[in-house]
């Protein structure tokens, strides 16, 4: 279950479209991390959580908006990684979420680690 962080400059502008971005993005995560006939890996729009962090005035050199994805660490992901975040930028750019002031002040992380899920 990936987990994407989206931290953004208080503003009601801001955070209307950081939550524009956070609705077409877990299907966005889904269909650039997901590794088919993988039993842990295989996503949908639903596996993704989305959170909100503001940033302070304490945060030195912060864009606009930053998007944070974490992923578990699998060997498919890695091999393209940065194919695979490209086409995550890709997609949002071409999202009804994108807004022309977006542009260049936006950073997109994609980290994978190891990590373990249990929904109980």
């Amino acid at each position: 279950m990936p987990l994407a962080i989206i931290t953004y400059r208080p503003s009601d502008a801001r955070l209307n479209l950081s939550n524009r971005i956070a609705k077409v993005l877990p299907s966005i995560i889904a269909q650039t991390l997901s590794i088919p006939d993988h039993p842990h890996a295989s996503l949908s729009e639903v596996d993704t959580e989305v959170r909100f962090v503001a940033s302070s005035g304490l945060d030195m050199n912060a864009p606009e908006i930053a998007i944070r994805i974490f992923a578990n660490d699998y060997e498919e992901r890695k091999a393209n990684l940065d194919e695979r975040t490209a086409e995550i930028c890709k997609l949002l750019r071409e999202s009804k979420a994108w807004w022309p002031s977006l542009d260049g002040n936006v950073y997109v992380w994609v980290m994978l680690c190891p990590g373990s899920f249990v929904k109980m």
